[in-house]
Order: structure tokens, then C-alpha cells, then sequence
């Protein structure tokens, strides 16, 4: 018999409720969309280094990773960078590149309709 689990990380539980609410009340649907990304077991979530962000982002881009953000490769363009956790080399490489890190909870509520890029 399979047992179904769910996450024991609060943080995370109450981040997808607020950000699927927010897709379907304020017609947000990238939030939503995160949050489905979110939702995913730890094992198949987002896992994007930092080589990736640079070939897929434009200067001044605000990227959104609904997973972890992780150091291997360099950053060369000014990015903001949204995600649920970083490790701490890929915060001190963005940060370094003139960049901005910031958490999905605490960006989504301020800058709801900022335009962004989901990289996965």
C-alpha cells in the first residue's frame, strides 16, 4: 500500500495556498502556475543553476524559480532573481552581478502584477 504524504514545511503549504488564491482571485494566472510548480515533490521541483538564468534572462529581467536556485556557473548580467530558497553561493554570484534575490513570499504580495520570467 502506497501512502500519500504531504509537506511538513509550512512555509511552503502556506505559500501555495496564497499564491493559488491570488492566481484565481486576481486573475494572476503565473502565480497560480508557480504554485502547481510548487506543489510538485521535492525530488521532480525546480532545481536551476545559475549558468541557465544567464542564457535565458535579458538584462533587468525579474525571474521567478518555483524550486531552489543553485550556484554552478557565473551570472553576467544585472538579474533579479525570485525563488523559494537559494543555496548561499548562488545568492553571493547574483548579488555580485549587481542582482537582487528574493524569496517568493515575501515578493509576491508587494509586486503582484510585476511582469516576470519562469524559468523551470
Amino acid at each position: 500500500m502506497v501512502l500519500k504524504t504531504k509537506t511538513t514545511d509550512i512555509r511552503l503549504f502556506k505559500l501555495i495556498n496564497n499564491l493559488r488564491k491570488l492566481g484565481r482571485d486576481k486573475k494572476v494566472s503565473v502565480w497560480g502556475d508557480i504554485a502547481k510548480e510548487l506543489a510538485r515533490t521535492r525530488k521532480n521541483r525546480a532545481k536551476v543553476n545559475l549558468w541557465k538564468i544567464d542564457k535565458e534572462a535579458e538584462e533587468g529581467d525579474y525571474v521567478v524559480i518555483p524550486g531552489k536556485v543553485l550556484g554552478d556557473g557565473e551570472l553576467t548580467k544585472k538579474v533579479n532573481v525570485i525563488a523559494y530558497n537559494f543555496s548561499e553561493s548562488s545568492k553571493e554570484k547574483i548579488e555580485k552581478a549587481g542582482g537582487k534575490t528574493f524569496l517568493i513570499d515575501e515578493f509576491v504580495p508587494k509586486n503582484l502584477n510585476q511582469k516576470v520570467k519562469v524559468l523551470k
